[in-house]
């Protein structure tokens, strides 16, 4: 087997992709290729897995070349949070072996299509694995921003911006901006307003061929769509983004004994008491 290795390049040091990740690879048989940075891997190299190594935004950059290339993605959690991350260290080689013997799970999420159109002509387009947020280029710069669904009309949020997520990426912008935590195998896309200036405003959840637009006003300067808080595109007044669930899913691979309810408890340290953080601080002082 083939398996295409995205690793963080500032991160993660080249003595401990050597020692851990590669010995792993070998071990389990894989014929592999390592790249970081800005570097696309080679379209020859006919891969059946790709490995990021990393934390959620180097898994999200290996995410969207696994969904470009139709192949299943296995995070191996090296980050401060690996949310998105179901490997370690500690046991990629039984998880890489698990893959081989076709013993892991496959989740099918959801990916967002986008667009920006201008005019009658589309100058821009991207998937997002997490989310699409168009909002202000300065901090805290409030922004009118039309919002239809469907070719309806929903409201102008006057916000930060706004957050189109989809369930994998409920749990990331969208969950800082107060909304709702989905099962990442859902298929629905969610509309999360940032700092709406009305109380009246909340987060919405839709189904899964709901066709978002949002509109750049005539007034608005210096608004950008930004995918996965990697990708950046400057829009212009006038311009419209239109986002919607891709056909296709990513496969992400889930090695046994891994489920979502353990990595969320574990993640937002739910059901930890206040004694046992007070005495794993006390230790650590």
């Amino acid at each position: 087997m083939k398996a295409l290795v995205r690793v963080h390049h500032q991160r993660i040091p080249r003595q401990f992709v050597a020692e851990v990740v590669e010995t792993a690879l070998r071990q389990q048989g894989f014929d592999y290729h390592l790249y970081s940075g800005p570097e696309s891997p080679p379209e020859d190299f006919a891969a059946d897995l790709v490995v990021t190594v990393g934390g959620d935004g180097t898994f999200l950059q290996g995410a969207r070349e696994a969904w470009q290339r139709d192949i299943p993605v296995l995070g191996v959690d090296v980050g401060f949070v690996g949310f998105l991350c179901y490997s370690s260290p500690k046991t990629l080689g039984e998880d890489l072996s698990a893959f081989r013997q076709g013993s892991h799970t496959l989740r099918l999420c959801s990916v967002l299509e986008a667009k920006v159109l201008r005019g009658e002509k589309q100058v821009a387009s991207s998937i997002a694995i997490n989310d699409l947020v168009v909002s202000k280029a300065e901090i805290s710069r409030l922004t009118n921003l039309p919002v239809s669904v469907d070719g309806v009309f929903l409201t102008t949020y006057r916000a930060d911006g706004v957050i189109v997520s989809t369930a994998l990426g409920s749990t990331a912008y969208s969950m800082s901006a107060g909304g709702p935590i989905l099962e990442p195998g859902l298929h629905l896309v969610m509309i999360t307003p940032i700092c709406s200036h009305s109380l009246a405003v909340r987060p919405l959840v839709l189904h899964e061929r709901a066709t978002i637009t949002i509109e750049v006003p005539a007034e608005e300067r210096n608004v950008a769509a930004t995918f996965d808080g990697q990708l950046v595109e400057q829009l212009e007044p006038g311009d419209l983004v239109e986002a919607h669930l891709a056909q296709r899913y990513l496969r992400m691979v889930i090695p046994p004994g891994r489920d979502y309810i353990r990595q969320l408890r574990t993640k937002l340290r739910w059901g930890q008491s206040l004694l046992q953080e007070g005495l794993k601080t006390n230790l650590r002082l």
